[in-house]
């Protein structure tokens, strides 16, 4: 079991178990002193809550609560906790609520046990006491409580994670009418978590929760219908369900309304709502929706083009760590377009979303340092060469391309980066010899060049007897397959072994092969070759 933290789950649930009014209490708020001219003193206090007059409501619940009303205690500690009506007061609040919770309160018992579970208003965070009152809670039909002990199940805060736990307590508030507790237990029934996989359930629960008007679940029917996943394909109800997700609030619900709006995906093509949803949906703080928002800017799509705006929504999206995203805020800064160029500032933004795997961003990292526009990276300059070689290992396996078909920063590109793995070459560096050893190869192979064909083998020999591993590999394939080299299968499997041990998996999937077209005899003279090569260096 761990304990317990503090959670997306926390807010909007915390914010259900607070929740003041009731179906009696928004009846009674509509009502006039006039219509009503017998309020109970908690109809008074429901009457000002609605009215925001959040000082007599507090006033009139203190008088209850002191005299005994668990209901008043209860709602009394949320307006202290939240300094309504008057200051805030999170120890008066905890005294109130453990005062209701005595009575077993249900909304005291939630909201008492959600502060023990996550260290509020001065508790001191205590996940079994609270785990304890939510259960209390539940056991008493309070559906807020039987929601949260649910997730917590799901999750396995607080409690060891316990799916079938989770599912009895998410079917019980849902048959109580919860539209939440119906979401999340279609997933667990479509899922088969802790229930037995119900697909026809599943979407019952579905259809229950999004016709309830929850936008999660209008969001996953729409998609559903969308995709004809688990229900038949009808992009026009998908459409239906993603609007009415769109407009409950549900950001992802707009970003993808908007993406069917751009295509014409189910709908009509129609630019002008693209951009609204759209924009709804990054104004709403979705990075993906952002990122998308400053392509519409950038391209002047559906809105008139306007990299400062490109540039704001680009700059948003990073900042979530979406790498698309700093990737063309990163071809921005390059470029000068809505910002002041900025070629460092590229650079560092190129390397960061480089770092974690944007091949976008790579290739024109790579390019700024070929092209001498950024020095290069300090650190990992294995790394960086691994980089700058990409584009042309790439391009070099694609044949079917003339090169004169090439467009003039390609070629610009290409000749710089020759010359930098040169230059790294000169310095004796492993890594550029292996990477230019096999650009050499390719193109000598594409060309029928032999004398470039021989220039490329020794300069994966040499990178290959210096231990790299990328060497190794590339000189066992030209081994294996006699291309430029006579065919040799134990030095195949020699050059593949020593590779492999160094961490590269195809090296030793290809070894296994070799190993199956050699006899025993080879296999032993191939595995002896590897044992002297490593005790030699």
């Amino acid at each position: 079991m761990t304990p317990a933290r503090r959670s997306a789950l926390f807010s909007p649930i915390l914010a259900a178990a607070l929740a003041f009014g009731s179906a009696p209490y928004a009846q009674t708020a509509e009502l006039t002193p006039a219509q009503t001219p017998d309020l109970t003193p908690m109809q008074k206090a429901e009457q000002a809550f609605a009215a925001q007059d959040y000082t007599t409501a507090r006033a009139e619940l203190l008088e209850l609560a002191q005299a005994g009303d668990a209901l008043a205690q209860a709602r009394l500690a949320r307006l202290l906790l939240d300094g309504r009506g008057g200051p805030a007061d999170p120890a008066g609040a905890v005294d109130w609520l453990q005062k209701s919770a005595a009575t077993d309160n249900g909304q005291a018992l939630v909201l008492l046990g959600q502060l023990y579970l996550y260290g509020a208003a001065g508790l001191a965070a205590d996940p079994a006491q609270g785990v304890a009152l939510l259960t209390r809670a539940a056991r008493g039909d309070s559906v807020p409580a039987m929601l949260l002990l649910g997730k917590l199940y799901q999750s396995g805060q607080g409690v060891p994670q316990d799916p079938a736990s989770a599912a009895r307590l998410f079917q019980k508030a849902a048959d109580a009418g919860d539209a939440s507790a119906a979401f999340e237990l279609s997933k667990h029934l479509s899922r088969g978590l802790g229930v037995d996989q119900d697909n026809a359930k599943a979407l019952d629960y579905l259809t229950a929760a999004a016709t309830a008007g929850l936008p999660e679940a209008e969001l996953f029917l729409g998609l559903g219908y969308m995709t004809g996943q688990g229900v038949p394909l009808d992009k026009a109800a998908g459409i239906d369900w993603l609007l009415r997700a769109s407009n409950g609030g549900n950001p992802m619900a707009q970003r993808l309304l908007a993406t069917s709006y751009l295509q014409g995906d189910g709908v009509a093509q129609n630019l002008p709502e693209a951009l609204r949803w759209m924009t709804a949906a990054a104004q709403a703080g979705e990075a993906s929706a952002q990122s998308s928002l400053g392509y519409f800017y950038a391209t002047g799509t559906g809105t008139p083009q306007d990299f400062e705006q490109a540039f704001h929504w680009y700059e948003k999206a990073a900042d979530q760590g979406l790498l698309r995203a700093t990737t063309a805020l990163a071809n921005l800064y390059e470029t000068g377009s809505g910002v002041a160029q900025n070629l460092p500032q590229a650079g560092e933004l190129y390397l960061e979303a480089a770092q974690s795997g944007e091949p976008r961003a790579r290739a024109r990292l790579a390019h700024l340092i070929v092209t001498g526009q950024i020095p290069t990276p300090p650190t990992d300059l294995s790394r960086t060469i691994t980089w700058v070689a990409e584009p042309l290992l790439a391009a070099d396996q694609d044949t079917g391309q003339d090169a004169a078909d090439q467009d003039t920063e390609a070629d610009t590109d290409r000749a710089a980066t020759l010359a930098w793995l040169q230059a790294r070459v000169d310095e004796n560096n492993a890594t550029a010899q292996s990477r230019l050893g096999l650009i050499w190869v390719q193109q000598a192979s594409a060309g029928q060049d032999n004398a470039l064909l021989g220039q490329g083998i020794t300069l994966l020999t040499t990178a290959a007897k210096r231990g790299n591993a990328f060497g190794q590999y590339q000189l066992a394939l030209l081994y294996g397959a006699g291309s430029g080299v006579p065919q040799d299968y134990v030095t195949a499997h020699t050059w593949a072994n020593l590779a492999a041990a160094r961490g590269l998996a195809d090296a030793g999937r290809s070894r296994d092969l070799f190993a199956k077209l050699m006899t025993p005899d080879q296999i032993a003279q191939a595995q002896t070759q590897a044992r002297n090569y490593v005790a030699e260096n």
